[in-house]
């Protein structure tokens, strides 16, 4: 499912999008002038949409190498977990006072996740 997605948007975002849809606002968006959009609508405002696309793709970019750095730390280490759960990423989990009761990590949890929405 992961290496589905990442080749559809590899093949949508980082293909289709700038080699051809951005590509084709660059050398062909004058033809809109002549089927009726205001001239002055264009002059003004196709600047910044090509900024603001070209600023997407670039997301997009980093977006994909993210992708590819999660890919290679599942290859490493054959493990999937989400380190946004924790302010301290795998250290907190590493660390000696860790516990191996579930219940216990479970009510520890809930716990900070209380805090959280308090805060």
């Amino acid at each position: 499912c992961f290496l589905a997605m990442t080749f559809i948007w590899m093949a949508t975002r980082l293909y289709v999008l700038p080699m051809i849809i951005y590509k084709s606002m660059l050398t062909e968006s004058h033809y809109v002038v002549q089927d009726g959009l205001p001239v002055l609508l264009y002059v003004h405002y196709r600047h910044i949409f090509y900024l603001l696309v070209g600023v997407l793709i670039v997301l997009h970019v980093a977006w994909f190498c993210m992708f590819l750095q999660i890919f290679a730390t599942f290859l490493k280490k054959s493990e999937c977990h989400d380190l946004s759960e924790h302010k301290q990423g795998e250290i907190e989990s590493s660390s000696p006072t860790a516990t191996s009761d579930p219940k216990r990590q479970q009510r520890e949890f809930s716990q900070k996740k209380k805090r959280r929405t308090i805060n």
